[in-house]
């Protein structure tokens, strides 16, 4: 019998990893715009995107010409967030619009 190779193991792997966050994103945006509709928001939009944080933020904002960026202050906290930095700073950072943090 074929033996796998651990290379062809660790790449199966990660399939099936992004194939899990993807289907997990996609229930979490669907909630969120389901609880927006229900407060009104009926012209509000998800979106998902692989990458930075951050960087994908700020460059969904841009891409729809947002006026502010609203975002919770959890996360990563610590130590880890001293080592990694928080995507809140870089979306300050990189951010060309008003953000609001929301604690």
């Amino acid at each position: 019998p074929m033996r796998t190779s651990l290379k062809d193991t660790v790449l199966a792997h990660d399939r099936q990893s992004l194939a899990l966050r993807q289907v997990i994103s996609d229930r979490i945006l669907e909630e969120a715009q389901a609880i927006a509709g229900d407060a009104g928001m009926a012209g509000a939009a998800t979106q998902s995107a692989a990458g930075d944080a951050a960087t994908e933020i700020v460059a969904a904002a841009k891409t729809v010409g947002a006026d502010l960026i609203v975002l919770g202050r959890s996360g990563v906290s610590g130590i880890a967030e001293l080592l990694l930095g928080s995507v809140l700073r870089k979306v300050l950072h990189l951010a060309r619009c008003d953000v609001l943090m929301v604690a």
